[in-house]
């Protein structure tokens, strides 16, 4: 026996037997140098020993097995498989997730804000049909708040929950990851870019409808609340539509379509049809070629930083701008 061939555990020969099977040889150079210590061994055991040829170690034993080293404490004899590959190049994760599958998500979230108004809109509604008075109008600001607020966080929820129970995936799979103040300031900029791109296709749009029209075209507000609403309805919106809405909309729109898209299709394709439908879901015709600008800037904003948090921020910054007109 030589000397530092110690005696195994059946368990452990098991496991050396199948390494030494595997067929894997170190240099043929370094073979042929050792091959005179196992002179007295059989073939079979000096394929397998010249595969292992572990050495005298002090603190165990050290075995190199075709260019790597494995410490073993003890004379315990443990093999080493080498380490998965990372992805190359940064390539995200597959998504398991069909963009189709965003119709359902949609349907659920505007389902479940009916389910939570509908007690307050029975509470509010001999408030809400009383004439042209202030109070009135207040009321109806208020209701039109808290369905704001409602929606976008139903879908927020429910895009989270459909990934998470459906696809055993976190909010990491959508985007959210790499929150740094890089991401946040890229936002920032690309939000106050993203406002002055609407602000140039809405005039152009406008220039072109008034040549036929030959009147004058006033762009209709996203949220339409009185001349003076109540600060309570400001607190809500701005809570909402500064807070919420963002998170919301670049889940679903950025996260889980576009995303998916973008493993499907080429990368124009993906920026195109995330941004129409992105247009089409806000449902107000005259700012829907803004609305695509913009969503074709957070796609790609998306698609460069490998992360939702720029467009988040971008998003913000737009709708913090828009609120103050």
């Amino acid at each position: 026996m030589l000397p530092w061939a110690r005696p195994r555990s059946p368990v452990l020969s098991t496991s050396i037997a199948a390494t030494s099977r595997s067929k894997t040889r170190c240099p043929a150079s370094e073979r042929r140098s050792n091959e005179s210590r196992f002179n007295g061994h059989s073939k079979r055991d000096r394929e397998s020993l010249l595969d292992l040829r572990p050495p005298p170690h002090r603190d165990g034993w050290l075995l190199p097995h075709c260019g790597r080293d494995v410490t073993v404490p003890g004379g315990t004899v443990l093999t080493a498989a080498p380490p998965s590959p990372a992805p190359a190049g940064g390539e995200e994760e597959v998504l398991p997730w069909r963009a189709v599958e965003a119709i359902p998500i949609y349907v659920i979230s505007i389902v479940a804000t009916f389910i939570v108004l509908l007690p307050s809109g029975f509470a509010l509604r001999p408030l809400t049909n009383c004439g042209e008075n202030l109070a009135c109008a207040r009321h109806q600001d208020l209701f039109k708040a808290l369905s704001i607020g409602v929606n976008e966080l139903a879908l927020l929820v429910t895009v989270i929950l459909w990934v998470r129970y459906v696809h055993n995936r976190g909010p990491r799979s959508l985007g959210f990851k790499n929150l740094t103040a890089a991401n946040a300031l890229i936002g920032v900029g690309i939000g106050l870019a993203g406002e002055f791109l609407a602000l140039i296709v809405a005039g152009i749009l406008a220039a072109i409808i008034q040549s036929f029209t030959h009147s004058p075209v006033q762009t209709p507000k996203q949220i339409s609340l009185q001349t003076h609403p109540a600060v309570s309805v400001l607190v809500i919106v701005g809570i909402s539509v500064i807070a919420i809405t963002p998170f919301a909309e670049e889940a679903f729109f950025r996260g889980f379509i576009f995303r998916r898209l973008g493993q499907r299709y080429r990368l124009g394709w993906a920026v195109v049809l995330s941004a129409a439908i992105f247009a089409v879901l806000h449902l107000i015709p005259f700012i829907m070629l803004p609305i695509f600008a913009l969503g074709a800037l957070l796609a790609s904003i998306v698609y460069a930083r490998k992360s939702l948090f720029p467009s988040v921020f971008a998003h913000m910054t737009f709708n913090a701008i828009g609120l103050r007109k």
